[in-house]
């Protein structure tokens, strides 16, 4: 999205702290970041302390409630238009999370709730709020320094940390928010998640994995001394405003799906596939399907069922719809 113009950001946030914004000495006009409801800039306490602003763009609140206005009356129409199609629920979900992300005051309370949960963890952080300069359209917050995209393998690679490292502290993020706490957040894709490193012993030396690799002309980023591993990554979940709390039956029955999946019981998946909702047995024989992340491995699952399995399948669907689109128009 392209930034708001400085000035308008500037009146937004004064508008929302009043008095309490003396206590940033200087901001940058320039963003660090960009997005459709809105933009962070980089700031200074009175102490001289880096924090970053994040600040709700003017006029976001009223385009959004338009937005949401159109998009139940496109629910509201196409279910009326098409026999069996249910579309009002997603409309409702879409404006439960919009009005939950427009709250900055909550997404504050998230973010001090999971940096909670990780305060004993060294190597998956979040920043920390400041008190006192937080309100419904600002959050202020520690500035994370020194951090790159998980994406971008060769930023990774010049601060010295493995993607499969940074991996595996993902994976540990979500299970400790989705299966100890029940807290997941609901919106950690790769724009809102940052890496850094930081220095730890032991490792492989570069020049033996540049060795390794003669076709590389380049040495690893720091040269040849030092060693590989040397630094290890620390994540940083950003943009908590969108949050999914789980209570202690949802997750009980997530780890028996989990389980199931890693044991290969097949036994065992469906009884969790049905526990969570897929109540039909003919139903939860294919439910596995959506936990294969690979769609080529998705297709090939797909083969290896019987056609007289998939033809029930797709009866029993049709079926379904008739019933519900009888329903409604019953109804």
């Amino acid at each position: 999205a392209a930034p708001a113009p400085f000035a308008a950001v500037r009146g937004r946030l004064l508008r929302e702290l009043g008095p309490r914004a003396r206590r940033l000495a200087s901001m940058e006009q320039e963003p660090l970041a960009t997005a459709s409801l809105a933009q962070v800039h980089r700031a200074e306490l009175e102490d001289g302390t880096p924090v970053a602003v994040k600040v709700q763009l003017p006029g976001v609140a009223r385009q959004v409630a338009g937005d949401l206005a159109l998009l139940r009356a496109a629910a509201w129409a196409a279910e009326r238009g098409f026999r069996g199609l249910r579309l009002q629920w997603l409309a409702r979900e879409v404006e439960r999370a919009l009005r939950a992300e427009l709250d900055f005051l909550s997404e504050a309370a998230n973010m001090e709730a999971t940096r909670r949960h990780f305060e004993h963890h060294g190597q998956i952080r979040v920043p920390a709020t400041v008190p006192g300069l937080c309100s419904r359209g600002v959050v202020t917050m520690e500035l994370v320094t020194g951090a790159v995209k998980p994406t971008d393998a060769r930023a990774l690679q010049e601060l010295g940390v493995r993607p499969a490292d940074v991996a595996d502290l993902l994976a540990e993020a979500h299970a400790v928010m989705l299966f100890r706490h029940g807290f997941l957040h609901s919106d950690l894709h790769p724009g809102n998640v940052l890496v850094s490193a930081e220095h730890t012993a032991g490792g492989r030396p570069r020049w033996l994995q540049w060795l390794r690799h003669p076709k590389a002309r380049q040495p690893a980023a720091g040269g040849l001394g030092g060693r590989l591993g040397a630094r290890r990554p620390v994540i940083h979940l950003l943009d908590h405003g969108l949050y999914c709390p789980l209570d202690r039956e949802m997750r009980l029955l997530l780890c028996q799906l989990w389980l199931a999946l890693g044991a290969g019981d097949g036994a065992r998946l469906r009884a969790a596939c049905q526990a969570l909702g897929a109540r039909d047995e003919l139903h939860s024989r294919f439910y596995p399907l959506l936990f294969e992340g690979d769609p080529h491995a998705q297709l090939r699952a797909w083969k290896c069922i019987p056609k007289d399995e998939k033809s029930a399948l797709m009866a029993h669907v049709e079926l379904k719809k008739q019933q519900e689109g009888g329903v409604v128009k019953e109804a």
